[in-house]
């Protein structure tokens, strides 16, 4: 599936720890522009990481709205609401009472990059 990603909605962020291409990612309690990647459902995302941080004080973009890239990790079918998985950065179906990362743009595998419509209101 061709789609349009549009970063001009990017957040200039700095790693507070190593973040995988595609990751979701939470606001980092330790500094004002740090960003982590996602380690329980229950973290509200800010968004996805658009490239890899290999190491803490890297900086990073973070895509916050509109359509972005994320990995499977489980099957997902599209208009699924999709959010944490696992700590590696995947998404998967929303669990219950979890926070949501967005809306699956179409049928994905484990493993599989696929797009989702971010929300930037998080949850609601």
């Amino acid at each position: 599936m061709a789609y349009w990603i549009d970063r001009s909605d990017a957040l200039p962020a700095v790693a507070a720890s190593s973040i995988n291409a595609f990751a979701p990612v939470s606001a980092s309690a330790s500094h004002v522009d740090g960003v982590l990647a996602l380690t329980a459902g229950t973290v509200e995302p800010i968004g996805v990481a658009v490239a890899t941080a290999a190491s803490p004080g890297d900086p990073v973009a973070v895509q916050k709205s509109g359509v972005a890239k994320v990995i499977a990790g489980a099957s997902i079918g599209p208009g699924s609401n999709v959010g944490f998985f696992n700590a590696t950065g995947r998404v998967g179906p929303v669990a219950s009472g979890a926070a949501r990362i967005g809306i699956s743009r179409g049928s994905a595998v484990a493993g599989e990059v696929f797009a989702v419509l971010l929300h930037p209101e998080g949850n609601s």
